[in-house]
């Protein structure tokens, strides 16, 4: 379609598309004005995004009704590009735009916060003249806002059990790798063997004999849900990766508290996750530090060493992209299936089945219980998605090992391979004995003292009113509450500012009473 310009009755420019107007034939001004005045808004947005606005004629109008608001377009045609300047973004979407990429470009460009604090629009007349741009972006603007409630749901539920999870971790944890710079160099020397990440889909069991042959020859990082199956087989992995908060995942390591010898394996974790004292104890223990986090903070004040991390849905992601930043060498997926299957979603053993298979009888069947599994689930989707629409690096070096009896619906974007392809690229040498991972290091952490006064600090900080720190706790104490202060209007945000405040006041009551 061409977009056809020429100018309006009152001589200001004006457009359409075979004859029909995208703005106004006699004053395209007083139309933006009035689409604007007609708005009703009952929060402060921090972005208003408007989707075919063609002409910049709403800008003007809507900074002067919204002044704290970014003024954002998304486009559906290139014609407008020499106005971009006039707007604080720009996004152009065409017929040929992907729905997963351009959700993945929203989500990843405001984030869940930024997201349901955005008020979006649409200029009729595009609505119209542009139907498939249209469809694709309201698609991909309901979809980035799907997984945005999804993660602020977790945020909200677990802010405050991670808190207190990265309590114990800081306080039990007497076996830091790090600690020791020979360790260190030791560990990041080894991952210049090709990278397998084992996860626990049932097409992990097809590689299990492929894993065994070639153990010595591959760097394997465990996904906790996969432990369970590689000790059955005794594959000793180089290190197990373990990142969720809640109770779940904290029962898929148990197996390592059975075996003297499996409590020499290192264990990747961020502060905030599930694991048990024991464990923090006795297994060499590298803490994952994402930037955006509270153990960001507490780390550095504690001048402790670790690795960088990045937060994402799925496990699997936080691995690929930890995988890829230690490593020149490709990465290899093993049990990513990210999809629902007939019977078992994992491949057996597996901790929660194990446990779960006890409660199981006449009346309330294995049957029944792993049904629900197979049905479509939103999560799988989002996890698949965001390995569909990573950028053309990643794929250079990221694949998933199957073969065609997984029957496996294929991750758009990404390479499958067969282990035969990965021996033949990689001249793996077999080589079936167990890996021996030494654990040389011991170290005392004294918690109480320093974290006590990390956190008078904090509170100090809090009193004062230090914005950036207020807001950091505010996200920890009541996430729902934050949301809303940040949306609302300037002359309601005290009130949400004294919940807020008050609610961070009874969280350091708890924070102290737990550090006694």
């Amino acid at each position: 379609m061409k977009v056809s310009f020429g100018a309006s009755k009152t001589g200001d420019l004006t457009c359409s598309i075979d004859n029909f107007p995208l703005h106004s034939r006699y004053n395209p001004k007083d139309e933006a004005k009035k689409f604007v005045n007609s708005l009703t808004v009952d929060y402060s947005p921090l972005n208003i995004i408007i989707t075919g606005a063609c002409l910049p004629y709403l800008c003007e109008p809507l900074r002067q009704k919204f002044p704290n608001s970014q003024i954002i377009t998304i486009q559906f045609c290139k014609d407008f590009s020499e106005y971009d300047k006039n707007w604080d973004k720009v996004f152009v979407v065409t017929g040929e735009t992907s729905i997963l990429d351009f959700q993945e470009v929203l989500f990843n460009y405001f984030g869940e916060e930024n997201l349901f604090s955005s008020l979006f629009l649409s200029w009729k007349p595009s609505e119209k003249l542009f139907i498939t741009e249209f469809n694709i972006t309201w698609t991909a603007i309901k979809n980035a806002l799907d997984k945005a409630k999804i993660l602020v749901g977790t945020q909200s539920y677990f802010n405050k059990v991670w808190l207190f999870n990265s309590f114990r971790f800081f306080k039990n944890s007497t076996n830091l790798l790090f600690s020791v710079d020979e360790n260190k160099k030791s560990f990041l020397s080894k991952l210049n063997k090709p990278v397998i990440i084992t996860a626990s889909g049932t097409s992990l069991k097809n590689q299990l004999g492929f894993l065994k042959n070639y153990n010595n020859s591959l760097f394997i990082i465990a996904l906790s849900s996969s432990l369970n199956v590689l000790l059955s087989e005794e594959i000793i992995p180089d290190c197990i990766l373990t990142t969720d908060g809640g109770y779940y995942a904290k029962r898929h390591l148990r197996v390592l508290e059975t075996k003297k010898k499996y409590q020499s394996i290192p264990i990747i974790v961020p502060p905030e996750a599930k694991i048990s004292n024991f464990l923090l104890s006795t297994n060499p223990i590298i803490p994952l530090i994402y930037e955006d986090s509270l153990d960001s903070k507490l780390i550095n004040y504690f001048h402790l060493d670790y690795l960088k991390g990045k937060r994402n849905g799925t496990v699997s992601g936080t691995a690929a992209e930890l995988a890829l930043s230690l490593t020149k060498r490709n990465i290899y997926f093993i049990g990513l299936d990210l999809a629902s299957s007939k019977g078992f979603s994992h491949t057996q053993p597996n901790q929660l089945e194990i446990d779960n298979c006890l409660f199981d009888k006449k009346i309330s069947s294995t049957e029944n219980r792993i049904t629900p599994s197979t049905f479509t689930n939103q999560s799988l989707d989002i996890y698949r998605n965001w390995f569909a629409t990573r950028n053309q690096d990643f794929y250079q070096r990221v694949f998933r090992i199957t073969t065609p009896k997984d029957n496996l619906k294929k991750i758009q974007n990404m390479t499958d391979v067969t282990n035969i392809q990965v021996v033949n690229l990689e001249k793996l040498q077999q080589d079936n004995k167990s890996k021996i991972i030494s654990n040389n290091t011991k170290q005392i952490f004294s918690f109480s003292k320093e974290c006590k006064d990390f956190f008078e600090k904090e509170f100090e900080k809090i009193k004062e009113n230090h914005q950036k720190t207020q807001f950091d706790w505010f996200r920890i104490a009541s996430y729902t509450d934050f949301i809303q202060f940040i949306k609302a209007k300037p002359d309601e945000k005290n009130e949400f500012f004294d919940i807020l405040l008050e609610k961070t006041k009874k969280l350091f009551d708890e924070i102290f009473d737990f550090l006694g």
